[in-house]
């Protein structure tokens, strides 16, 4: 069922054939039906295809601070309302769904949720749903609910039909568009019924730390949630390389090529003069190896395998035996701040090289 939409939008497209990975409801339909989405998606500037990039999953997310809800499109005959409740494995009951949105919040409505400190908030992971029927439906009502966890909805069966449509957004990080239906068995298969736009949101497992297989600086990243799939995205992007103990273009060395002025060379992170008999002559028990460093009398003939260094005669790993202050982690032999080479966005800060959201709660 439709009405017009007080969201006017001036860019359309007209799809042609349907995308193999197209999703499709139990009858066969492949959805979203129309151009009514993809036409919201090119009007904010998205690059998202609403055809190949809707997904049902996630169905659970994990809140941060404060979520910012804004209505965008009200395209159904119903005036339908919306809200949250806590994901505990089974399906809620009416008093354990809290609305948020209701059916007098039109387009263009912006609200912020702030679930942390909601003491009806049990510290896990949140759903979402929506309440549909004629007049202006609660939760409470006698009127249909459809969740984000699918097998909840009222026409769930072997084979639930699809109510909700996801896409992560490729203009603002840790955000989402949630599209509804709100016709049992799909009918118009539109999913612009209410449409919202979500800010400060990962799916569940996004937002952790995680390891990106790359090398240097780029291997650690945060788990991200795209078109609802858990992807490691690396923090840092490869740089040009400096003398700083860092792998920062990525390539599995440390402090390579000429990254020092004339005269000196990179020593353990830093640049130094090159060792010689005169004026820079190494300190007593130490000798100026023939690549200009100075190394301990006992490793003039030791060759170490690569990633060692020899210490007294014996080979060890660089940072072997290294205990390194709070907050500093021991690359090639020197301790060094993991946030210094990253840059983080507004409204985040680095903890262990890892860009997290700045929390004010």
């Amino acid at each position: 069922m439709r009405r017009f939409s007080s969201l006017l939008l001036g860019v359309s497209l007209v799809l042609g054939s349907t995308h193999a990975f197209a999703l499709q409801q139990p009858d066969g339909v492949t959805i979203p039906v129309g151009t009514s989405l993809q036409n919201l998606f090119n009007s904010r500037g998205e690059t998202i295809d609403a055809l190949a990039d809707a997904a049902t999953t996630p169905e659970t997310f994990i809140p941060s601070c404060s979520l910012t809800f804004e209505v965008i499109l009200r395209n159904a005959g119903y005036n339908n309302s919306f809200g949250w409740y806590n994901v505990t494995g089974q399906k809620p009951t009416t008093n354990q769904l809290y609305e948020f949105l209701s059916c007098n919040d039109d387009v263009g409505t912006v609200k912020v949720l702030d679930i942390k400190n909601d003491p009806r908030w049990t510290g896990g992971e949140v759903a979402f749903y929506q309440a549909a029927g004629t007049g202006c439906p609660t939760a409470n009502a006698n009127e249909n609910i459809f969740y984000s966890e699918q097998a909840y909805n009222p026409d769930s069966g072997a084979n639930p039909y699809v109510h909700l449509l996801t896409y992560n957004s490729t203009t603002t990080p840790q955000a989402f568009y949630f599209g509804w239906e709100d016709l049992l068995t799909g009918n118009d298969n539109d999913f612009d019924d209410l449409v919202t736009f979500v800010t400060g949101i990962t799916c569940s497992g996004g937002g952790e730390p995680c390891d990106t297989g790359l090398s240097g600086v780029c291997a650690q990243g945060l788990l991200q949630c795209q078109s609802g799939v858990l992807t490691c995205v690396p923090t840092v992007q490869p740089g040009a390389e400096a003398c700083d103990g860092f792998d920062n273009d990525c390539n599995d060395q440390i402090d390579e090529g000429p990254v020092c002025p004339d005269g000196e060379i990179c020593d353990q992170g830093n640049c130094v003069p090159e060792c010689d008999s005169g004026e820079f002559a190494c300190p007593s028990g130490k000798v100026c190896s023939d690549e200009g460093y100075c190394i301990d009398a006992d490793c003039v003939d030791v060759v170490c395998e690569t990633g060692e260094k020899c210490v007294e005669g014996d080979c060890l790993g660089p940072c072997e035996n290294v205990v390194c202050p709070f907050g500093q982690v021991c690359q090639l032999g020197v301790c060094l701040d993991p946030c210094a080479p990253i840059t983080c966005d507004a409204g985040q800060i680095c903890e262990a090289g890892v860009c997290v959201d700045k929390c004010p709660c």
